[in-house]
C-alpha cells in the first residue's frame, strides 16, 4: 500500500497506526523495523515564525523505506528540506522523499537534511518539546518528541555530539 495520506493529514491518522514511543528515550519512535532516534529542534528567537528540527532515521528492515511526509501541529507547515550550494549561494530546497536503506540511517542535521518548519503557533523554547509525526510511504507512521535545544545548538539532548555535515551520499537519499 502507497502512502497517499498529505503532511496536514498526517496528524488526523488514529493513533492506532500511529506507534510511538521506545525503551529508554522520550524522542524515539519505533515502528516494525523503522527507528527515529534523537529527534531536536532549535529554539527560536524574537518574533521568529519558522525553525528547524533534525532527527535520525534508522532502517532495522530488509527493505528500502521512503519518508514522505512530517506533521506537527505547533506549526501551519512541516517539509522535508535539504541545503545545497548553486553558483556559491546556498539555498534550502524541497525534497519529496528520503530514502532509507535496509540496515542502514539518515541524518537530518544542521547543513543538509532538515524538516522546515513554517508559520509556528509559538516560540520554541530551549528544554520544551515538539510532537512530531513522520510517515512513510509503506504506511508506517512513528510519532516522536523533539528537544527544543538553544539556538545555536549542536548537541543532542542525550549530550552527544555529531558531525552536523551532511551524510556523504545524501544525494543517494533525496528524491
Amino acid at each position: 500500500m502507497k502512502f497517499g495520506v498529505t503532511a496536514a493529514l498526517l496528524f488526523m491518522l488514529p493513533a492506532s497506526i500511529a506507534v510511538a514511543g521506545s525503551a529508554g528515550r522520550a524522542d524515539d519512535g519505533v515502528a516494525g523495523g523503522l527507528r527515529v532516534e534523537h529527534a531536536w529542534a532549535r529554539a527560536t528567537t524574537g518574533h521568529a515564525r519558522n525553525a528547524a528540527a533534525y532527527l535520525t532515521l534508522v532502517n532495522d528492515g530488509d527493505k528500502v523505506e521512503r519518508l514522505v511526509a512530517v506533521a506537527t501541529p505547533a506549526a501551519r507547515r512541516a517539509e522535508l528540506h535539504t541545503v545545497v550550494t548553486e553558483g556559491g549561494i546556498v539555498r534550502m530546497r524541497r525534497v519529496r522523499a528520503i530514502e532509507v536503506n535496509p540496515g542502514e540511517s539518515v541524518v537530518l542535521a544542521p547543513g543538509g537534511l532538515h524538516i522546515m518548519l513554517t508559520g509556528l503557533d509559538r516560540r520554541l523554547e530551549k528544554g520544551a518539546t515538539l510532537p512530531l509525526r513522520v510517515g512513510f510511504e509503506s504506511g508506517a507512521v512513528i510519532d516522536v518528541e523533539a528537544t527544543v535545544q538553544g539556538p545555536a545548538s549542536m548537541r543532542h539532548d542525550d549530550g552527544s555530539s555529531h558531525d552536523h555535515k551532511p551524510p556523504a551520499a545524501a544525494g543517494s537519499h533525496m528524491n
